[in-house]
């Protein structure tokens, strides 16, 4: 329907301002002229993972598309976020599932870490894929994808059947099924 288009839109400037009122309410006066200077929090998040705040640079979006009937615009926030200082520069890295990364090295998992050198494919549908045992033509549906997901990081952080059935909306026992198959791989993989 054409209005479809008017309300994604609507949703995605009013999420760029919101990113763009944020990045202004941060604004300080210093040496350099007006600033930014977010702080890189190392140990407020329970996962471990760095965190920043005042403002949150981990969360502009990327480049938004707005369309109309004529022309296309396209907004990218990040691109407003640069050094003030020419021989300083800016680092954007992308540490892509690092964790299951760094638990394909620890376990060795020879499968693990073949999904993972394939690069392009989403290795949380691959894994979805093998776990479920679906075929390779047969499609993974995303909310099987998430539970594969929450399983893997679930595992790798140590979180029991119970809470894991919690997470993913099933009884404690439909938890433990992917979870057995998994203990039984790292076990093979131990040998």
């Amino acid at each position: 329907h054409v209005i479809v288009p008017m309300i994604q839109n609507s949703r995605r400037l009013r999420d760029s301002l919101g990113y763009v009122k944020s990045l202004l309410g941060c604004i300080t006066k210093g040496s350099y002229g007006s600033t930014v200077h977010g702080q890189i929090l190392q140990t407020c998040a329970s996962s471990g993972r760095l965190a920043m705040e005042d403002p949150n640079l981990q969360c502009l979006p990327k480049t938004y598309l707005f369309h109309d009937p004529d022309e296309q615009y396209e907004v990218n926030i990040r691109n407003s976020v640069i050094p003030v200082v020419a021989e300083r520069f800016l680092l954007s890295a992308d540490f892509r599932h690092i964790e299951l990364r760094l638990m394909a090295h620890l376990s060795q998992d020879a499968t693990l870490i073949d999904m993972l050198r394939m690069g392009s494919s989403d290795p949380f549908r691959l894994l979805a894929r093998k776990w479920l045992r679906n075929p390779d033509g047969e499609e993974v549906l995303d909310e099987q994808r998430q539970q594969v997901k929450a399983l893997t990081y679930g595992l790798c952080y140590g979180m029991g059947a119970a809470r894991l059935g919690e997470s993913l909306g099933v009884s404690p026992r439909e938890a433990t099924k992917p979870v057995s198959y998994t203990h039984l791989r790292a076990h093979e993989t131990r040998e």
